[in-house]
């Protein structure tokens, strides 16, 4: 069995060296403590899925159970590696290529303390728990207050031919609020530091999590006569949204914005299936479709 294989099954990390060597075993390492962009942060062992070293001056990249992608300097010299059937050894960071974490971690916590995503304008990524907040936004009506407890999406753009910031805010409502950021930044915390005020300038978009509505939701079928009852169906409300760029840096054919509403309508909850449709083409005398060749029933 493959060397990698084993460490899997044994739930080991791989410890891969710059010279090619590999150490299988457990790193003896509580936390990692690193110097980001956005501050001093401390990621747990048990967090962490695969570690990226670059270059002999620390530089990593952390990915972690989690998903989140997140680099920075570490303030670590050294670990240490109980490797497999042999003794405990000593490893310089700077030496190694990457690790390979074989543990898993309270993921499922996190994403219920910090719900929310923020993709920054590096390749940094991760998951954030947003502190009550308003954003001030100048716009062409004037300045707006957009409290991020009705945000949905924030967006940031920097319009480099004005040197300028642009905010765009999605509402949960599904209205759209764009202008220039009065706010320099918003605060959040993370699962690895304390409460930090994130600058917008250095963030791309900010995900919030939205209460979930199904719960609150009314699914209803018609009763199809002879037929019984037809597909679960959810009634979704109309409204309106601005299309086409809202940046100034896209097609031709995405200019001018303009507003598209959309009347309430409803949705089957399920996929349909070959077997409901075909019963839909025999009462409606309409031919069948051709299922070239993937089946049909359900």
């Amino acid at each position: 069995m493959p060397l990698s294989a084993q460490a899997k099954d044994l739930a080991a990390d791989i410890v891969t060296m710059r010279n090619g060597n590999i150490h299988v075993g457990t790193v003896k390492q509580d936390l990692f403590e690193l110097e980001t962009a956005f501050g001093d942060w401390a990621i747990p062992y048990q967090a962490i899925k695969t570690l990226t070293l670059h270059r002999a001056d620390h530089k990593a990249e952390f990915i972690t159970h989690a998903g989140e992608h997140i680099s920075g300097i570490v303030k670590l010299g050294s670990i240490e590696v109980s490797r497999l059937q042999s003794p405990t050894i000593p490893v310089k960071l700077a030496d190694v290529a990457s690790i390979d974490f074989g543990r898993s971690d309270n993921t499922k916590q996190d994403s219920i303390q910090f719900p929310s995503q923020i993709k920054t304008n590096s390749p940094d990524h991760f998951n954030v728990k947003l502190h009550d907040a308003k954003v001030t936004l100048q716009t062409e009506q004037g300045n707006i207050q957009v409290d991020t407890n009705n945000l949905r999406f924030l967006d940031a753009s920097s319009r480099t031919d004005e040197d300028r910031l642009l905010i765009q805010t999605t509402l949960t409502t599904g209205e759209i609020v764009q202008g220039t950021p009065q706010t320099k930044s918003i605060r959040v915390s993370s699962p690895y530091s304390a409460e930090l005020d994130f600058p917008l300038e250095q963030l791309s978009r900010l995900k919030l999590k939205t209460r979930e509505s199904t719960g609150n939701s009314t699914f209803f079928s018609h009763n199809m006569l002879r037929l019984g009852d037809g597909p679960q169906m959810l009634k979704i409300n109309g409204g309106s949204f601005l299309r086409g760029d809202h940046q100034g840096d896209g097609d031709s054919d995405e200019q001018p914005l303009s507003i598209v509403n959309i009347q309430a309508f409803a949705i089957g909850r399920f996929e349909i299936s070959f077997d409901e449709y075909d019963l839909f083409c025999t009462q409606t005398r309409r031919d069948k479709p051709d299922d070239q060749e993937w089946g049909r029933g359900t």
